[in-house]
């Protein structure tokens, strides 16, 4: 409040120090009752009557009381209050009369908003930023990391889907554990997917892994390619967060193989296999929750079953394998 004018309380009679601001239902336990910044009290002096003048008070949050005549000088503020100095008494003399208080230090008051409230002094904050137990500036985040799938065989078998890493949705078998991140700027990067095959065997290319944090999905792997004699080798799909299918040959004895998924190996799993060929069907790439299929009489097999996620809002399955060719 406004400091008191001198004389309101009889002539001769100095101001009282206004009062300071209460904040003891904000922050309760503060010290000097919760109230601070109070005004500094007017000194008295020998100047008309009463004579000597009565001294004025400081005002409630720290303020100092004016000094006393003849030649008192006045109380300093109380420290960490930032209350008003008191003010000196005078005589007729002006040499003779005494100084003016120095006013109280101030003071930091810190609320943590949505907990406990507290109050720390400034050294008591740098002294947790030393010893590391400040309030760290971090965030959890879920994430869903998918990486390109592989390519398709020529004339055989379905690539691999891109490995697929989740947390906080999807299949909750397949939930990874939220990433801790500082506040500021992280690199992202989307795999592309690898091109198909354009000759006997010789697979389709592996997709291009997808990084996020300490993240990483493997591309998916590539199909096997058909046509031309051959061992059974020339026509197996290749490994990947999802394995390629294989691609059939020109007997049953040199079907491809399908490759193995979730390599390299992740907990949980980013892939799954991917189908064997028959002599006439190429098999399916395997895909994030499922397996690919076989090859089947007279048609490829059918690439295995991606994973469904929520994380942008809309339910979309991702990292689907892809089917296998048939003759």
């Amino acid at each position: 409040s406004v400091g008191e004018a001198g004389n309101v309380d009889g002539t001769s009679y100095s101001g009282d120090g206004g009062s300071g601001t209460d904040v003891s239902g904000c922050f309760p336990g503060a010290p000097n009752c919760a109230v601070y910044a109070g005004g500094g009290g007017g000194g008295g002096n020998n100047c008309g009557s009463p004579n000597p003048a009565t001294t004025g008070t400081g005002g409630p949050g720290g303020g100092g009381t004016g000094g006393t005549w003849p030649s008192d000088n006045g109380d300093a503020g109380t420290a960490n209050t930032g209350g008003g100095g008191g003010g000196g008494s005078g005589r007729n003399n002006p040499s003779n009369g005494g100084t003016g208080g120095a006013g109280g230090s101030g003071i930091v008051i810190v609320k943590e908003l949505d907990k406990a409230s507290g109050i720390w002094s400034l050294e008591e904050q740098l002294d947790a930023l030393d010893e590391g137990t400040w309030p760290k500036r971090t965030v959890n985040v879920d994430y869903m990391v998918v990486a390109g799938g592989g390519g398709g065989g020529n004339f055989g078998g379905g690539g691999g889907a891109g490995g697929y890493r989740a947390s906080g949705y999807g299949p909750s078998p397949l939930q990874g554990t939220t990433q801790e991140f500082s506040l500021g700027s992280h690199t992202v990067t989307v795999g592309g997917g690898g091109a198909g095959a354009t000759a006997s065997q010789t697979p389709g290319v592996a997709g291009s892994v997808s990084t996020f944090g300490t993240i990483t999905s493997a591309g998916g792997g590539g199909a096997g390619s058909g046509l031309g004699p051959g061992t059974q080798p020339d026509f197996g799909g290749e490994t990947g967060g999802s394995g390629g299918g294989g691609a059939s040959g020109c007997s049953c004895a040199t079907a491809g193989l399908g490759a193995a998924g979730n390599t390299p190996p992740t907990d949980p799993p980013q892939g799954n296999s991917g189908g064997n060929a028959i002599n006439d069907a190429g098999g399916a790439g395997g895909g994030a929750t499922a397996a690919g299929q076989a090859g089947q009489p007279g048609a490829g097999g059918a690439g295995g079953a991606g994973a469904p996620n929520a994380i942008t809002g809309t339910d979309t399955t991702f990292a689907g394998g892809g089917g296998g060719g048939g003759r």
